[in-house]
């Protein structure tokens, strides 16, 4: 049995889900963002390669600083900038604006290898492998929530998409503050 509650277990697949969720719930909204900021294919292309770009040069800084500073600061830290940075995009007032939002979004959302360490931490050997594929469980749902999910909010508008993303992130958040302990030292 893990060295952590169910509850933050649960709470860092939550963590992998939204990461995914919110890289792919702004696909559907592409067509609203080109009209919105009059960005041309190769603008919005840049776009949507910004949030992964940020992502893989975050990951493993993000695992770096979780070995120095422990996994609990760095999710937290993470949830806050992906909720942050989702209301962001959202309240872009042009462009650029909307290309920072995205690359916060994607920097915060590079807790891949924080999650994978977490589960590392507080797992035997022979509980591993199961309890790593529910983390490739969670990015698998994501993948497929997002985009479903941006195209279900797109009718109600490109802003609204990213204030519920916003809001699924803030959630996310203030349900680890109580339930994530740290995992280095458990």
């Amino acid at each position: 049995m893990p060295s952590v509650s169910k509850g933050a277990l649960w709470t860092v697949y939550l963590v992998m889900l939204m990461d995914t969720l919110n890289f792919g719930i702004v696909f559907p909204l592409l067509p609203s963002i080109a009209r919105r900021f009059g960005a041309s294919a190769t603008l919005v292309g840049s776009m949507a390669t910004t949030y992964s770009f940020c992502q893989m040069v975050a990951t493993p800084v993000l695992g770096y600083i979780s070995d120095k500073y422990g996994r609990r600061p760095v999710l937290l830290i993470s949830l806050l900038g992906t909720t942050l940075s989702s209301f962001g995009t959202g309240f872009a007032w042009n462009f650029s604006a909307l290309i920072a939002a995205r690359c916060i979004n994607g920097v915060a959302g590079g807790t891949v290898g924080v999650v994978n360490a977490y589960i590392a931490d507080v797992t035997t050997k022979e509980e591993k492998s199961v309890y790593m594929s529910y983390i490739s469980a969670a990015n698998s749902i994501g993948i497929v929530l997002g985009p479903a999910l941006g195209g279900l909010l797109c009718h109600w508008g490109f802003q609204e998409a990213c204030y519920v993303s916003g809001a699924l992130s803030g959630l996310n958040l203030l349900v680890a503050l109580p339930l994530l302990k740290e995992s280095r030292w458990a």
